[in-house]
Parts: structure tokens; sequence; C-alpha cells
């Protein structure tokens, strides 16, 4: 009985070391400015979104979401 508990516990060992592990999950940026093609920012928007998303300024027109 002694040896199928061991040959149990090795087995259970041995999955937990080759079973893959979950990925990192990205962590996402969020910015609170639009800014237009050439990094200069145009307005502040009123909720952060994530960094690179599209964006609008009421009276300059779209952009991209920057720090």
């Amino acid at each position: 009985m002694k040896k199928f508990i061991v040959a149990i516990l090795a087995l259970a060992a041995v999955v937990a070391i080759l079973a893959p592990s979950q990925p990192a999950q990205a962590q996402v940026i969020y910015g609170n400015y639009c800014c237009d093609g050439f990094g200069v920012r145009r307005c502040v928007l009123v909720n952060p979104l994530p960094v690179g998303a599209g964006c609008f300024c009421v009276g300059q027109g779209s952009g991209s979401v920057c720090l």
C-alpha cells in the first residue's frame, strides 16, 4: 500500500511539472489624452482609454489615445 501511495504522489508530481502553465496576461495601459499623428496632445479625454485606441477631439478631428 505504501508503494502505491508513493507511486501516485510521484505521478502527480510529474504531471504538475509537465502541465503547461497559463500564459501571463498583458497589462493594458490607459491614456488620458487624444494626440494627432505627430504625438501632439489635442484634447483631454473624459474617460481613460487604452493607449493607441482611436479618439476624437471636437473641432480638431480624430487621433489616437496617448499618455
